[in-house]
């Protein structure tokens, strides 16, 4: 009779073989307690993945008294953006001109009433309804509880931010109390060495809040029953337990260790992506520079669609190219005339993987907050500067000066605002530059300038420069 050839394994998988029928079967030699392990298994298994993509509802932030106007919508979108790139949410901001509210309004399973109260005044109640009816089982809103901006030492910014999440109940309408999370953090800019704007600060500050807040919400411990009723076992020993896991790993793993390629980190992403409308006529373009590290085999861009009121992200982002493209640049010629935009770009290399998104337009508004664009929407203006100059008889004035990047003719004239209050508009100013009369010295001023564009359309608002006379 012909024997079959035995093969032997390594003396490494007899060991690892031994070490798991030792950890399994001999529970007094361990200290572990089997039934300990099938019960933690079993109640692991029945906690819910937390993989899936969860759609949540952003409701405006509003500001508390004393906060600037415009800090509520940056925060927002600031939370918006990072819940997004947590990988774990879908937010949808809540707006009147949002085409999935204006189309329930249409079909009269919303009032337009209803969702304006809501904007001007949240309460957890009328969230609940609009979300039912939107069919998202989550919910954000909150207050921006206070700001301060400090010149001294370089300038720095304090922002304190509350946001409540609540889960809604899509077949009552109603929230979950018991699931209901309320967070509370301060943000802060870095310390700097030098002058910087207020804007970058703010916006430094907004983010660290934010991320501490989606921090908080992402790291809250998993509540459930049966987990809670596990109780380590006293016998069990941790150092044995650590040197055999470790024991069986290598012996597993063949003593070999396998590495695959290295992460993507920011030098392998596009750089400077920048996205104007084309003079006359309806075409967005979309360019960028390669990475300075990695050689991408080409790129993907993305379109997210923002409010064209407070120009926050009110959609998801949304693949333009079906494959990736070899090119630097991109038409867009589906954007619409009734919508405004960010758009994103990412490098794709060989072996599939793909970069960051970078979104376009930033450095306008500030380091981090994109400038969005649309068909019929100016770009910001850019590079804001308060001059103190003084009149005869010893009046001083403030001269503002800005750059307009956009295509010659598409803008008509420039509002101008002080203090978050409109103190002229496209009809007297014209130029690149106004003076403000109307100011007291000792008193501080915070500025920010709008382009009109030809078709009546406002941009988003400038960086913000302040000056005390």
């Amino acid at each position: 009779m012909r024997l079959m050839q035995v093969h032997r394994k390594t003396w490494k998988t007899d060991v690892a073989m031994f070490l798991t029928l030792v950890m399994l079967f001999s529970p007094a030699l361990v200290g572990l307690d089997v039934a300990w392990l099938g019960v933690a298994t079993k109640a692991t298994a029945q906690i819910p993945s937390t993989s899936a993509v969860q759609p949540i509802l952003i409701v405006p932030l509003t500001a508390a008294e004393g906060v600037p106007a415009n800090i509520a919508g940056r925060v927002t979108f600031a939370l918006s953006s990072e819940l997004a790139k947590t990988g774990r949410y879908a937010p949808t901001r809540l707006s009147i001109d949002d085409s999935t509210v204006k189309r329930l309004i249409r079909e009269n399973l919303l009032w337009e009433d209803a969702v304006t109260a809501v904007l001007e005044q949240p309460t957890p109640e009328g969230i609940a309804e609009i979300a039912s009816v939107m069919k998202i089982p989550a919910a954000a809103y909150g207050t921006v509880d206070s700001y301060t901006y400090d010149l001294s030492n370089g300038g720095a910014v304090k922002i304190q931010v509350t946001v409540r999440f609540l889960t809604i109940d899509l077949e009552t309408a109603s929230v979950i109390e018991e699931k209901t999370v309320e967070i509370t953090e301060e943000g802060s800019s870095a310390p700097k060495l030098k002058s910087t704007p207020e804007e970058t600060l703010a916006a430094e500050a907004m983010y660290d809040a934010v991320k501490k807040i989606i921090s908080k919400l992402i790291g809250l411990p998993i509540k459930h029953a049966e987990l809670e009723k596990i109780k380590r076992p006293t016998g069990v020993s941790t150092f044995a337990l650590a040197i055999a896991a470790l024991l069986v790993g290598v012996a597993l793993s063949g003593g070999k260790k396998k590495t695959g390629p290295p992460p993507l980190g920011p030098g392998d992403a596009p750089r400077n992506v920048f996205a104007i409308q084309r003079s006359n006529t309806n075409i967005i373009v979309v360019s960028w520079e390669p990475p300075l590290k990695g050689t991408p085999i080409g790129y993907n861009v993305y379109r997210q669609t923002v409010d064209t009121v407070t120009f926050q992200s009110t959609g998801s982002i949304e693949p333009l190219t079906p494959s990736p493209i070899q090119t630097t640049f991109y038409e867009d010629r589906t954007a619409r005339i009734d919508q405004v935009y960010i758009y994103l770009v990412s490098a794709v290399y060989s072996d599939g993987r793909e970069s960051v998104k970078v979104q376009s337009n930033l450095g306008i508004i500030s380091p981090t907050q994109p400038a969005p664009v649309g068909i019929g929407v100016p770009l910001p203006p850019t590079n804001l500067k308060a001059q103190i100059e003084e009149l005869s008889g010893s009046k001083k004035v403030v001269k503002l000066t800005w750059t307009d990047i956009n295509p010659t003719g598409l803008v008509v004239g420039y509002r101008v605002y002080r203090n978050g209050i409109q103190i002229a508009n496209e009809e007297k100013v014209r130029k690149t530059t106004y003076i403000d009369e109307g100011v007291q010295e000792g008193v501080t001023y915070r500025y920010v300038i709008r382009a009109v564009s030809s078709f009546g359309l406002l941009s988003a608002p400038s960086d913000t420069v302040t000056v005390t006379p």
